[in-house]
């Protein structure tokens, strides 16, 4: 039975009865300390400050990074952690240390690896003894199911997210029929809120809040990416609506028009992707000398109609981010502001904060001007019409009849003005690389909807164009600017985004790792690890392509997240700095329509140009705001990400299994985890859920391997697709039936004569197999290919 309707559950407090709770699961908890015994043992170097990181594929493992130069603090086993959630700021306590195996994982969030390291290296370990700050929503979603035949009035819940807790669900908060029919419920999603876990339960107590439908179904699984997130994505009340204009009948008044510059008759146009709705930056480039160019970025002018502290004001500050999922935007503000009264349509007077260069060809800066303007974009273009136009040399090879119309300019015009601005974002991009800047790309995917259905029914990389790095190479250079003029004006009280080094142990290992294979991996600053990659792509090696994905992604392991700050909170101007673009300040100006942190610097740069116009908020309060808008724009990632592999795995689901080049990243003592080099993501790959007929381990230190022996009577005779499919099925449905034997298996087992071996170290070279697991119908599931068979399609991306 389907039950595929989101629907509210009615919720309630409830108790405990002593007989109860002696049959419900015990845990092994310890009591909090006090705040005050807290305060003073940070103050005293007792206890460490951390945000707790939980290993997914390993959640007995849980994770605070310690000093900068040091490796992360492990908190080991379930216990240790002490009922703290994954994102909660908490104070540990250092537990003595011994001689062990570290197995050091840094950033789980981001697919990564464990790394085996000297059994001989110490290793701190500690435990949680309070909980600073409740970062974790205490949202959950997941499947409900009986605990003991239901005897104890109680059903649990099983999370989707194997870091969070069971959580017991009061009997009269399920739905009716789970008493009589518990297995009709088995694929439903629920919601549930925990309330508490008490030190002596192995289980949190929660409460139900609503059901959203069958696993596997989009709005569904949508609703539990945004559930689980704490992502509001309400429709905007009408109060909040009431602070702004008409968006049919307003117009710019008069009186605006003399406090601005009149940009209207300048060929000014947006470059977006090609759904884009909220188009909040615009470019224009002329020439006025010889060798000498007016460079404008003309951003929507969002604070303009956002007052400060208004109730649309505090929405937008909770929001803090547009989240942006596959087949839809929950957005940051209404869409009368988003789409009409502030989105730089063609053909319309719009207000916007504009940055104005004088410049030289080859990105040398003459003069900057910031200030207030009115402009009237003379067309839309999307990234591919922007590449068409810069790759067409003649007016006899421009295709008009597959370009949006241009008010007031020829297209021709506008052809020419984006030839003037690509040479010089060519020279400006050089320029930041040759100072030292560093770019790390991760593949994206990108998906077509069947317009009925919602579903996927296409599926590619998305292509970085040389018409998105235009665009990006102004957008960088106008939030440099704006950056050291906020700074300038208000020393106190700017908002900025630095990006700190990446953390050096683990930039080391990348480092040894790479030495180890004879690989060259220069990591003494970012300008060493840019020219690094961009060796390993000039390759001349039939590996190149895996040597160069497999050292990309781990070289992304150890970058920290870039983060707003409030200068007035850092009095080191070096923890200013932007490590990957290498630059002493930069902040984010260019987008106001979809980042909180834009207006607050748009309201800054107001200030600095307007004396009359004063900052409110102190360093700490606007800090304050900085720090939230960095959890939610952490979290609008996440999701958006999370729903990247929902929609990738119903496209597999429907399309698949695919066959797919990997990469060994890491090797374990009974797994390997593959990169998966077109689609950038990492999969652990388990020897029991292969059919060998055995594997071995060889530990090394500096180069372990895993050596996999497969039956060579498995062979697969050539045949027609359908063939090759059908003996896929069969393989899948039989590894299954196969796991739990081989999983009791040695690590070196007796090896058939008959078996044909497969040597796998770092950087090897395999063919993995993408289907969908049986038990999660939004889970890839991913096996490597016999080598010795062919059986099914490649991804057609």
């Amino acid at each position: 039975m389907a039950h595929n309707n989101s629907q509210n559950i009615a919720v309630s407090s409830f108790k405990i009865t002593s007989h109860q709770k002696k049959n419900l699961p015990k845990g092994d908890f310890e009591p909090y300390i006090t705040k005050e015994k807290c305060s003073d043992g940070l103050k005293r170097g007792i206890l460490i400050k951390g945000v707790l990181r939980i290993n997914p594929k390993k959640f007995t493992d849980a994770f605070i990074s310690a000093d900068y130069n040091e490796r992360d603090i492990l908190l080991e086993g379930v216990s240790s952690r002490n009922r703290a959630l994954p994102g909660d700021v908490v104070a540990v306590e250092l537990i003595p240390q011994s001689l062990t195996k570290v197995i050091h994982e840094n950033n789980a969030e981001k697919n990564t690896s464990e790394i085996l390291v000297n059994e001989t290296n110490n290793v701190k370990r500690g435990k949680v003894v309070f909980i600073i700050e409740k970062k974790h929503p205490r949202v959950a979603t997941g499947f409900i199911m009986n605990y003991r035949s239901n005897k104890f009035g109680f059903a649990y819940m099983s999370p989707v997210d194997s870091r969070l807790p069971r959580i017991l669900i009061p009997l009269q908060q399920c739905p009716p029929l789970f008493l009589t029919r518990p297995q009709d419920f088995c694929k439903t999603l629920f919601v549930a809120r925990i309330i508490e876990w008490e030190i002596d339960m192995g289980f949190a107590y929660g409460e139900l809040m609503r059901s959203l439908g069958e696993a596997g179904n989009i709005e569904a699984e949508t609703e539990s990416i945004i559930a689980a997130n704490a992502i509001d994505s309400s429709p905007f009340g009408e109060d909040i609506i009431a602070c702004l204009p008409n968006g049919d009948s307003w117009s710019i008044k008069p009186e605006e028009f003399k406090k601005r510059k009149d940009l209207r008759e300048e060929c000014i146009f947006t470059i977006d992707p090609a759904t884009a709705r909220d188009l909040d930056d615009a470019v224009s480039c002329k020439k006025i000398g010889d060798d000498l160019f007016e460079v404008g970025v003309h951003i929507a002018d969002v604070s303009f109609f956002i007052e400060e502290e208004s109730k649309l004001d505090i929405a937008a500050k909770s929001r803090a981010t547009s989240v942006y999922l596959c087949q839809k935007v929950i957005p940051m503000l209404p869409a009368v502001l988003c789409e009409r009264l502030c989105s730089l349509n063609p053909g319309v007077d719009r207000l916007a904060y504009s940055v104005i260069w004088n410049m030289r060809s080859d990105g040398t800066v003459l003069t900057e001007w910031f200030g207030r303007s009115v402009i009237r974009s003379c067309v839309k273009l999307s990234y591919t019409h922007a590449q068409q136009l810069i790759e067409t040399g003649t007016d006899s090879d421009l295709k008009k009849e597959e370009f949006p119309i241009v008010e007031g300019f020829s297209l021709e015009k506008v052809r020419d003005v984006i030839h003037c601005l690509f040479k010089i974002s060519q020279n400006l991009r050089k320029r930041r690389f040759d100072s030292g800047a560093l770019r790390i790309d991760q593949p994206k995917l990108s998906f077509n909807l069947d317009s009925e259905t919602g579903l996927p029914n296409g599926c590619s990389v998305y292509e970085y164009k040389d018409s998105n790095r235009l665009i990006e190479e102004f957008m960088l250079l106008a939030n440099m600017a704006v950056g050291r003029k906020i700074y300038a004006a208000h020393p106190d009280q700017a908002i900025l985004r630095n990006h700190p080094a990446p953390h050096p142990i683990m930039l080391q290992e990348v480092q040894r790792i790479c030495s180890a294979y004879s690989i060259f991996f220069d990591i003494s600053d970012s300008s060493s690890i840019s020219k690094s990659l961009t060796n390993l792509s000039q390759l001349e090696s039939d590996s190149r392509m895996f040597i160069e994905a497999a050292v990309t992604m781990l070289c992304a392991k150890p970058f920290q997240n870039a983060t707003y700050f409030c200068t007035g909170t850092v009095d080191d101007e070096s923890l200013y700095r932007h490590y990957a673009l290498n630059v002493p300040i930069y902040t984010h100006f260019t987008s106001p329509i979809r980042r909180y942190p834009d207006i607050l610097v748009h309201r800054l740069l107001t200030a600095a140009l307007d004396s009359t116009f004063k900052v409110k908020g102190r360093p700490k309060q606007l800090q304050a705001i900085a720090d939230h808008c960095n959890e939610r724009k952490w979290t609008a990632k996440k999701a958006s990400e999370q729903s990247s592999d929902v929609f990738f795995a119903i496209y597999v689901k429907e399309c698949g299994p695919f066959e797919e080049k990997g990469v060994v990243v890491a090797v374990l003592d009974k797994s390997i985890d593959v990169l998966c080099i077109r689609l950038g993501v990492v999969k652990r790959v388990y020897c029991d859920k292969l059919l060998l007929s055995g594997h071995k381990y060889e530990y090394n230190i500096l180069k372990p391997k895993l050596t996999l022996f497969w039956k060579k009577n498995e062979d697969l005779p050539n045949g027609n697709i359908d063939e090759k499919l059908e003996n896929l099925k069969k393989q899948f449905e039989a590894k299954w039936a196969l796991q739990e034997k081989l999983a009791n298996s040695p690590i070196i087992m007796e090896i058939p004569d008959d078996a044909i071996k497969q040597e796998l170290e770092m950087f090897s070279p395999v063919e993995v197999i993408l289907s969908v697991d049986p038990k999660f119908p939004t889970r890839i599931d991913v096996v490597l290919k016999n080598p010795f068979l062919v059986y099914a399609p490649e991804l057609n991306l």
